[in-house]
């Protein structure tokens, strides 16, 4: 029995449901290939607009025939099955399996069949395409050709190129910056003063500022200057407070620091009994020795004594050196224009412990 014949306009009509479906799939993926070449490209200099215009419709083209012949192409059991679905109860697969049968019920099955199918149209068998093919479909569509869209506009310098757009939205790079001391004689780390001020490691977001430091030297120890890893000396190096701007790479700088040799003492030791026999004597003028305090500077007194104890070496009096180098200080700070508030505190901060 010709079983072709008998299904011919079910049969065309399950072939238009056929390609309706490959074409479905086929332009999910031209368009998911369209939306990838045009948003790679829109970072690119290369205008893509034609070549994602051109792989999708390709990819398109391709999956659709593969789809059709290998998954949708509908077979002479599929259209009995669709059919019967219409209220045959199994008629037209019945018929198709006895087609080749030349027995008295098989003929009479095949009368009933075709009488049965007279009574339904090819326009009943409904197209069944699933609703989330349609919908993927649909969004990929969207997506597809509003990116090439906007390779096509980035090109022409409509828009900003990809690159542009997105590394603002990027996260920020952030670098490390250390402070370390260093004894430049004996070329050993950690010796010699301290970072004051600020924190020693520090992470800084890139082209922002790092926090103000400030070496400070040991007693005994004399500051030198900043240096870099390789030796180099730092900007602005021979400024114990510093704060490095707009970091753009790690970073690590010493602070380099050198023993001051101390002073030669003018006594010999020679005299030593006789300065020890001196102190326990009560000064000219005082018989009980307690009133060193009532004396005032420049006093013949022996020793001298000013409030704050400004004394160094023992016999000298620097409070108006001090005073005036501590005035001029303060007019630069105020007159330089580069320093923050913060760094100004902290050199102040500085003179006030070295005082």
């Amino acid at each position: 029995m010709d079983m072709n014949g008998l299904f011919r306009k079910y049969h065309i009509r399950l072939i238009w449901e056929g390609i309706l479906k490959s074409a479905v799939y086929g332009f999910i993926a031209g368009f998911a290939v369209n939306f990838v070449i045009a948003f790679v490209t829109w970072f690119t200099v290369f205008n893509g607009f034609w070549l994602a215009i051109c792989a999708g419709l390709g990819v398109a083209a391709v999956t659709a025939t593969a789809l059709y012949f290998f998954v949708f192409r509908p077979t002479t059991k599929q259209i009995a099955e669709r059919i019967d679905a219409l209220g045959l109860e199994e008629r037209m697969i019945t018929m198709n399996e006895l087609k080749n049968s030349t027995s008295y019920i098989a003929m009479r099955q095949r009368e009933d069949a075709t009488a049965k199918l007279g009574a339904v149209t090819s326009k009943q068998i409904k197209f069944c395409v699933s609703v989330a093919s349609v919908v993927a479909v649909a969004v990929l569509a969207v997506f597809g050709i509003g990116m090439t869209t906007v390779t096509e506009l980035s090109a022409k310098g409509v828009v900003p190129p990809g690159h542009e757009v997105v590394d603002p939205i990027l996260p920020d790079k952030f670098y490390e910056v250390n402070y370390e001391t260093f004894d430049e004689q004996n070329e050993i780390v950690g010796l010699g003063g301290m970072i004051e001020y600020g924190d020693p490691m520090q992470v800084v977001e890139e082209g922002k500022d790092a926090e103000p430091v400030m070496a400070v030297a040991e007693d005994g120890w004399t500051f030198l200057g900043w240096f870099y890893e390789d030796g180099e000396p730092a900007s602005d190096s021979e400024n114990p407070a510093r704060q490095d701007k707009n970091i753009r790479e790690d970073m690590t700088l010493y602070a380099h620091f050198a023993r001051v040799e101390p002073a030669e003492d003018d006594d010999d030791g020679s005299g030593e009994g006789d300065g020890d026999e001196a102190e326990d004597q009560p000064q000219e003028g005082d018989s009980s020795g307690d009133n060193n305090e009532d004396q005032q500077p420049g006093s013949s007194a022996g020793g001298q004594y000013e409030e704050g104890n400004y004394i160094k070496d023992g016999n000298t009096y620097y409070k108006e050196d001090w005073d005036k180098y501590y005035e001029e200080m303060l007019k630069r700070l105020a007159e330089d224009g580069n320093l923050t508030d913060e760094m100004r505190q902290i050199i102040e901060d500085y003179f006030k412990i070295i005082e």
